[in-house]
């Protein structure tokens, strides 16, 4: 079998061994030709050698015909329709991995005359065409899984895919040993021999993705797409661009140099030399002499250059100071117009009080008043004398309670009689919604039109009386109204409508009644607001109709001995116990103390508001009330700016020290309106501010929270945050 295989190579050489006959003539047919530049197998159709399969007629074009074993004569399977004499087609294996053992088994199919070299050394080598012609192929590529493909992507001359027998490791009596030395570099750069040893993988058997079988023969026939490499699709891309393999040019005009002529005076032509001029040479001027020129001009031309800069520098800064003493003034008389206003409106609701915080206000004036008297007559009088002043002071400040209290008490009335006419003009409104277009609609039922009569009722019951004709009929039509229910309540009106009467006919005066009508106003109130008589009183009421409600949140004031809701009491963040409700301390605050906390309230207002608007969910500010910020101001920060050392109680606000973080009392600054716009602005308080500020505010965080940390309220806050002295 070797020297089958020796003798097979020695073919592919020597054009005149056997087998090779015509191979010469035979490339130069353009068949051939074609079919080797394809780089894959020659597949000729069976056709033109007469092989018919059964049922399937002749080979299509593009089947290349591969022999399986078969019907074997000889030793050697033989088409039916070729002669003995011919050669055979011997069958090319795919698996063929180029081994000596593959080509000696692949020629070893074939006898005598029949038997017809096939070589299939893989890596490069002259592949024989079945037919016999000498034909040169492209060497069989393996690929990963084992398939033998021609290479199509490679254009190679004929020499290139030689073997010859003369080299040991492309021969036939080569065998890949076991292992191999070889020589690498380590990390020291130096070489090294490593043995390498072979893993030999078994043949893949080639599974079956098209073609037929021959029935009579037993030959398979694959497709060529089997046998070889899917075609290289042009890509689409554009890969060379003529952007890239083309120069820009750039076109531009250019000044050249212009030519003039010169003459000069010669044997037949003269020229006028009155215009010509004699240059004397100066003094020469060494470098160091023209270098200290150039340098005076330029110490020159600096201070030229500086005096510009300076004046405008100067001219800036008396712009800048004018537009500052401009907006200052401006400032300044804005400031002084809002304290006037101020003053005025203080002034106002001394003199027309209205609400509880207009009488805090008159009574805090009050006891500065007496607290001042008190302080002359201390400092001037002595003995009886000054016992007398002090009575004499005592009798005017009784005066003046007296009228505080006589002013109160016409506002609660006016405040009633407005609280009456809302109520009975909510009773008396019609139902109403808004439908889908947007348009509102109200409808009046029943109850909304029984309501507005008994409002007018009660609206002619408190006018002022014009006749007594016109006084008879609105008790009239009251005590026909009254009549159709029969209760304790519409039997008294029914009893006073006839007192009243009965005063009218007999001419007594309207004073003498004035008492009477306001009972019968009372109690006309009442039978208003009776769900029973008036079915829309009901949704308007506070009072429900169970009582069993009202004993939820209801808590015992200890000064008036009432049972009050806990809307009635005023909780801080320091209390422990409900305490005394409202009104109680009200008074004793009118009585004793006599303090205005309206200032205070407008500081929590005002930093609530802020808050808000930085919308990073604080908290801390909607816990503290009235008293806290009273401490803070008071006794933290002494009342004055922590900036300017304003003390003017409606100029100042509370901002956050570090506004990154929520507003705390160990996180808060008190300052005017300009300065807390300026410290909104800076981002780091250190690098604005001085280190002896920064180290006073930090004392006065400290206080407040040391003194906030006993409150119950910031107790679970502080636990949460877990908020140290230390961290400040």
């Amino acid at each position: 079998m070797a020297d089958d295989a020796t003798h097979m190579l020695q073919s592919e050489e020597d054009p005149e061994a056997p087998g090779r006959e015509g191979g010469d003539e035979q490339l130069e047919q353009p068949e051939a030709q074609a079919q080797a530049q394809d780089g894959g197998f020659v597949a000729e159709p069976a056709g033109d050698h007469g092989h018919e399969a059964e049922g399937g007629g002749n080979l299509e074009n593009g089947d290349v015909e591969v022999a399986e074993p078969g019907p074997e004569e000889n030793g050697a399977p033989r088409l039916p329709s070729q002669p003995q004499q011919a050669q055979q087609d011997v069958p090319i294996d795919a698996t063929t991995d180029g081994s000596v053992e593959d080509v000696a088994a692949v020629s070893s199919n074939a006898t005598g005359s029949d038997r017809h070299p096939v070589s299939a050394v893989s890596g490069g080598g002259t592949q024989t065409s079945p037919r016999g012609h000498g034909q040169q192929f492209p060497p069989l590529d393996s690929d990963a899984d084992g398939w033998t493909h021609g290479s199509q992507d490679q254009d190679h001359s004929d020499s290139d895919y030689r073997t010859s027998a003369s080299n040991p490791h492309t021969g036939q009596g080569y065998r890949m040993p076991e292992q191999l030395k070889v020589k690498v570099q380590n990390e020291n750069g130096e070489e090294e021999e490593v043995v390498v040893t072979i893993e030999r993988l078994d043949k893949p058997q080639k599974t079956f993705i098209g073609g037929f079988r021959n029935k009579l023969t037993g030959v398979e026939y694959h497709h060529a797409c089997a046998q070889t490499r899917p075609i290289r699709r042009k890509s689409k891309v554009v890969q060379v661009s003529s952007e890239t393999q083309t120069v820009t040019q750039a076109h531009f005009n250019g000044q050249t140099r212009q030519d003039a002529a010169t003459q000069m005076p010669k044997i037949g032509y003269w020229m006028s030399n009155d215009r010509d001029k004699i240059l004397i040479p100066g003094r020469y001027q060494p470098a160091d002499e023209l270098f200290a020129i150039r340098l005076e001009a330029i110490l020159v031309i600096q201070r030229a250059f500086r005096r510009y800069k300076a004046r405008q520098y100067a001219l800036s800064l008396r712009k800048n100071k004018e537009a500052y003493d401009l907006w200052n003034k401006e400032n300044a008389e804005k400031r002084g117009q809002e304290r006037q206003d101020r003053v005025r409106r203080e002034y106002e609701r001394r003199m027309q009080p209205k609400t509880k915080a207009d009488f805090d206000n008159l009574y805090a004036a009050l006891e500065k008043w007496r607290v001042k008297h008190v302080d002359d007559i201390d400092s001037t009088l002595g003995g009886p004398d000054r016992k007398v002043a002090l009575y004499g002071l005592l009798e005017k400040e009784a005066q003046l309670v007296a009228a505080i209290g006589r002013h109160k008490i016409n506002i609660q009335e006016e405040k009633e009689k407005e609280r009456i006419a809302k109520y009975l003009e909510e009773t008396a409104q019609p139902k109403s919604w808004t439908s889908y277009n947007g348009k509102k609609t109200e409808m009046d039922t029943d109850a909304t039109v029984r309501a507005r009569q008994l409002k007018e009722m009660y609206e002619q019951l408190t006018a002022p009386i014009e006749t007594y004709n016109q006084r008879l009929e609105v008790l009239l039509l009251v005590k026909c109204t009254v009549k159709e229910h029969d209760c304790k309540l519409t039997r008294e009106i029914l009893e006073q409508i006839a007192r009243e009467t009965e005063c009218i006919s007999r001419g007594m005066k309207a004073s003498m009644m004035e008492g009477m009508r306001k009972r019968i106003a009372v109690l006309f109130l009442q039978y208003v607001r009776n769900p029973e008589f008036n079915p829309r009183a009901d949704a308007c009421n506070k009072v429900p109709k169970d009582p069993k409600r009202l004993l939820h949140n209801v808590y015992y004031c200890p000064s008036c001995c009432h049972y009050l809701p806990s809307t009635e009491f005023e909780i801080n963040t320091t209390t422990k116990s409900v305490g005394r409700c409202k009104l109680c301390k009200k008074l004793d605050n009118d009585a004793r103390t006599r303090e205005d906390l309206a200032h205070y309230r407008y500081l929590l207002q005002e930093l609530r508001r802020r808050e808000l608007l930085h919308e990073d969910n604080a908290k801390v500010a909607f816990i503290v009330q009235v008293d806290d910020i009273r401490y803070l101001t008071d006794n933290i920060w002494k009342c004055k700016s922590a900036l300017s050392q304003e003390s003017d109680p409606f100029e100042l606000f509370f901002e956050r020290w570090d506004t990154s973080k929520e507003w705390t009392p160990w996180n808060c600054i008190l300052l005017t309106k300009e300065e807390a716009s300026d410290h909104r602005s800076a981002t780091n308080v250190n690098d604005v501010y001085g280190v002896g500020l920064c180290q006073s505010v930090r004392k006065l965080h400290i206080e407040a929270l040391a003194h906030f940390r006993s409150v119950p309220g910031f107790a679970g806050y502080l636990a949460k945050n877990k908020v140290k002295i230390g961290q400040l």
